[in-house]
């Protein structure tokens, strides 16, 4: 989650049900081999035995995650405390409606961008197999 979250940054994750993420929510998650992975959702949707999937970005990378299953859900992030100047801590609270709409709009542009990416890379693709 570079830059949002940076080294000696505290992060508080709560369990939540798969139900009452939304889009923009930062949570923690197991992704591949084991490694713990804390990203945006910027897609959620069911599955047909009615589970939920969810469709994760990190704000930095270009890509999408493979989705995330419930099973491997550990949480949504509820509090940040970021280092700033002089050693302190600055309190981060995305639950307010303030961070929020941040967080809604920094997993909008994430996602834009991973669309994006999607599309330009598919269209190289497709001009190279075409040749």
């Amino acid at each position: 989650m570079t830059p949002f979250l940076r080294e000696n940054s505290v992060v508080t994750v709560k369990k939540v049900l798969p139900g009452s993420l939304r889009f923009g929510d930062m949570i923690l998650f197991e992704g591949d081999r084991g490694l713990l992975v804390f990203h945006r959702v910027v897609g959620k949707c069911r599955d047909p035995n009615g589970r939920y999937r969810f469709q994760t970005k990190g704000d930095a990378v270009k890509s999408f995650d493979a989705p995330v299953l419930p099973d491997r859900l550990l949480g949504k992030v509820y509090q940040i405390k970021k280092a700033a100047t002089g050693g302190q801590l600055e309190h981060i609270d995305p639950t307010t409606k303030a961070w929020i709409v941040i967080s809604t709009l920094l997993a909008l542009a994430s996602l834009i961008r991973g669309l994006f990416e999607k599309v330009v890379s598919g269209a190289c693709l497709s001009r190279s197999i075409a040749k």
